[in-house]
């Protein structure tokens, strides 16, 4: 087993129960599976808050 990039396996599971106790906000960014491209140029820019999640 390797460590992930985001840290221990103490820490992710830390994490995981912050998230089930709704300690932790995501931002989501939702977009048409057409907008990709945009999308990329979009976060290589830093335009982008949180996470961006194509949708098919």
């Amino acid at each position: 087993m390797t460590n992930p990039y985001w840290g221990s396996r103490v820490e992710l599971m830390e994490v995981v129960g912050l998230a089930r106790q709704r300690k932790i906000h995501i931002e989501i960014e939702q977009f048409k599976l057409d907008q990709a491209n945009e999308v990329y140029d979009r976060m290589r820019s830093g335009k982008i808050k949180g996470r961006a999640v194509l949708i098919p």
